[in-house]
């Protein structure tokens, strides 16, 4: 060459005399001239390090480029640890803490069934506090639970972590008409559940289905749905048919609707409460019985049914002689009780 006379730049070392290039440094050490210095514990390095580092908070670092983040639910709020040891539960700071901040401890979440107020996890209040975009009724059982009875098509928004049941109940199946079936009652899904803070939830709430004015019957009541969850809605009552042959008959669903002249059967009971019950079979000389649970009754002779309850699910009536119509089927309902 020239005979100039370049020094190392940061990342690269050279240990011998009348070389032409530098060495690069080699990794978790830090290089000056000819000098290589190994990082030892508690202290790091990486490929642009003119230094050994010192550990920083909230991290471990056992020698050379091992920089390790304290895990989850941890912390560590001193510098130059060299051990996971170092790395200390939130729990130690706050009681019943989740997470917190990873170089203090602060509590920044807690366990389940826990809320945060002024830095400490306190027992919550096993209520749900929520939004929902339509209306609903809430009220307490008799054992003091919160119970929440959602009636139209929404979404729910959860604004804390509880666990509850969610109960549904499809809409009930529609009454046939001239001495036709009553409709079969909803049909109902329960479930356990665990409402996750700040999470939405879509809610859609069965129709109850159409009374009949012709054959063969009426329509089947509408699906309930919860999240990921459904209720069937109950199946129409039929008529007698001529042509067919066949006999008037109630739906099915919770309640079996009543066939021609017979009551209908009673639906499901929840929480002290019954839903889905049956509509009556119409074309009796005296008007028959929907069933517990909302059932419309049928109709006497030359009378309508009558419909099934809205929020019970309640299949509908069925109707008298002479074109009478069935009764329509009562709307589901989404009932939530905590536990």
């Amino acid at each position: 060459g020239d005979g100039t006379m370049v020094a190392c730049s940061t990342g690269t070392y050279q240990p011998y005399t009348g070389q032409s290039s530098c060495l690069t440094c080699p990794s978790g050490s830090v290089c000056s001239g000819a000098t290589v210095t190994q990082c030892q514990k508690g202290t790091y390095a990486t490929s642009t390090s003119s230094v050994c580092e010192q550990c920083p908070k909230g991290y471990y670092c056992t020698g050379g480029t091992n920089l390790t983040k304290c895990a989850d639910g941890t912390y560590n709020d001193l510098v130059g640890q060299s051990s996971s040891s170092a790395c200390r539960s939130c729990t130690s700071v706050v009681a019943n803490c989740k997470s917190c901040l990873l170089t203090t401890g602060q509590c920044s979440a807690c366990n389940d069934g826990y809320e945060l107020k002024n830095g400490v996890c306190e027992q919550g209040s096993n209520e749900l506090l929520f939004t929902y975009n339509k209306s609903y009724s809430e009220t307490y059982n008799a054992n003091g639970k919160q119970k929440i009875y959602l009636k139209e098509s929404g979404t729910l928004t959860a604004l804390n972590t509880v666990k509850g049941t969610i109960f549904l109940v499809g809409g009930g199946g529609g009454g046939s008409y001239y001495e036709g079936g009553g409709g079969g009652g909803g049909y109902t899904h329960q479930t356990f559940f665990t409402f996750s803070a700040n999470t939405s939830y879509s809610v859609t709430i069965g129709k109850g289905g159409n009374a009949s004015c012709c054959w063969p019957g009426g329509c089947n009541g509408g699906t309930t749905k919860f999240a990921n969850f459904t209720a069937k809605g109950g199946r129409e009552g039929l008529t007698e048919s001529d042509q067919c042959g066949t006999s008037a008959s109630g739906g099915s669903g919770s309640g079996y609707g009543g066939a021609r002249g017979k009551n209908g059967k009673p639906g499901v009971t929840f929480d002290g409460e019954q839903f889905g019950g049956g509509g009556g079979g119409g074309g009796a000389d005296g008007a028959t019985k929907g069933g517990d649970g909302g059932g419309g009754a049928g109709g006497k002779r030359y009378e309508s049914g009558i419909s099934g309850i809205d929020g019970l699910g309640g299949g509908g009536g069925g109707g008298g002689r002479h074109c009478s119509s069935g009764g329509s089927g009562g709307s589901g309902v989404v009932i939530i009780l905590i536990n």
